[in-house]
Protein backbone atom coordinates (compact mmCIF):
# COMPACT_ATOMS: atom_id res chain seq x y z
CA UNK A 1 0.00 0.00 0.00
CA UNK A 2 1.14 3.52 -0.46
CA UNK A 3 1.38 6.47 1.52
CA UNK A 4 -0.70 8.37 -0.24
CA UNK A 5 -3.44 6.13 -0.74
CA UNK A 6 -6.88 7.57 -0.36
CA UNK A 7 -7.88 5.75 3.20
CA UNK A 8 -11.87 7.28 2.94
CA UNK A 9 -12.77 10.58 4.84
CA UNK A 10 -11.79 12.35 7.46
CA UNK A 11 -12.76 10.91 10.95
CA UNK A 12 -14.87 13.09 12.62
CA UNK A 13 -12.76 14.88 15.70
CA UNK A 14 -14.88 16.58 18.80
CA UNK A 15 -12.83 19.77 20.45
CA UNK A 16 -13.33 19.37 24.18
CA UNK A 17 -13.24 23.45 23.90
CA UNK A 18 -16.68 23.83 22.10
CA UNK A 19 -18.02 23.51 25.38
CA UNK A 20 -17.43 26.71 26.48
CA UNK A 21 -19.37 27.70 23.15
CA UNK A 22 -23.01 28.95 24.16
CA UNK A 23 -23.58 28.05 20.02
CA UNK A 24 -22.16 25.27 20.40
CA UNK A 25 -24.95 23.77 23.15
CA UNK A 26 -27.60 25.61 20.84
CA UNK A 27 -26.38 24.15 17.85
CA UNK A 28 -26.89 19.95 19.87
CA UNK A 29 -30.02 21.03 21.28
CA UNK A 30 -31.61 22.21 17.82
CA UNK A 31 -30.29 19.36 15.88
CA UNK A 32 -31.16 17.08 18.34
CA UNK A 33 -34.61 17.87 18.92
CA UNK A 34 -35.60 17.29 15.09
CA UNK A 35 -38.58 14.72 14.95
CA UNK A 36 -38.66 11.48 13.42
CA UNK A 37 -41.34 8.86 13.09
CA UNK A 38 -39.29 5.64 12.59
CA UNK A 39 -37.61 2.84 14.49
CA UNK A 40 -35.31 3.91 17.35
CA UNK A 41 -32.97 2.70 15.85
CA UNK A 42 -33.65 5.07 12.92
CA UNK A 43 -34.26 8.01 14.54
CA UNK A 44 -30.78 7.30 16.29
CA UNK A 45 -29.01 6.98 13.44
CA UNK A 46 -30.64 10.28 11.78
CA UNK A 47 -29.88 12.04 14.44
CA UNK A 48 -26.42 11.42 14.73
CA UNK A 49 -25.42 11.78 11.10
CA UNK A 50 -27.20 15.14 11.10
CA UNK A 51 -25.21 16.45 14.28
CA UNK A 52 -21.92 15.05 12.60
CA UNK A 53 -23.18 17.25 9.51
CA UNK A 54 -23.78 20.27 11.09
CA UNK A 55 -21.23 20.03 13.30
CA UNK A 56 -18.74 20.11 11.08
CA UNK A 57 -19.96 23.12 9.08
CA UNK A 58 -20.03 24.60 12.50
CA UNK A 59 -16.51 23.63 13.04
CA UNK A 60 -15.21 24.88 10.06
CA UNK A 61 -17.23 28.91 10.28
CA UNK A 62 -15.95 28.57 14.17
CA UNK A 63 -12.51 27.75 13.42
CA UNK A 64 -10.25 30.40 15.14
Amino acid sequence: MGLMENQGPIPFRYCPTWNNNEDFKNLIVEVWSQKFMRSPYYVWETKLKNLRKELKKWAIENEK
